[in-house]
């Protein structure tokens, strides 16, 4: 996928419901996850505080893998 058709995946998997999220590790790993919990704003955007479960599998080397994982994630559980 181009980099467009990935950041269009995001947008489309959040219109579903979904609610992807890219994290870093800060020792250079990423994940995009959408799994866990939060206050939901009334009128977005608001503050909110957001709590993720990324399992160890999920950490990637890059980016562009962490968004290829998830798109992977997704279309197998369509």
């Amino acid at each position: 996928m181009t980099d467009t058709e990935l950041l269009d995946f995001l947008e489309a998997k959040a219109k579903e419901g979904w609610c992807p999220c890219l994290l870093n590790d800060d020792a250079g790993h990423w994940a995009v996850v959408g799994d866990g919990v939060q206050n939901v704003p009334l009128d977005a955007p608001d503050d909110i505080a957001t709590t993720f479960w990324v399992e160890k599998h999920q950490w990637k080397n890059t980016v562009r893998e962490a968004l290829e994982a998830f798109v992977a994630l997704a279309e197998s559980e369509e």
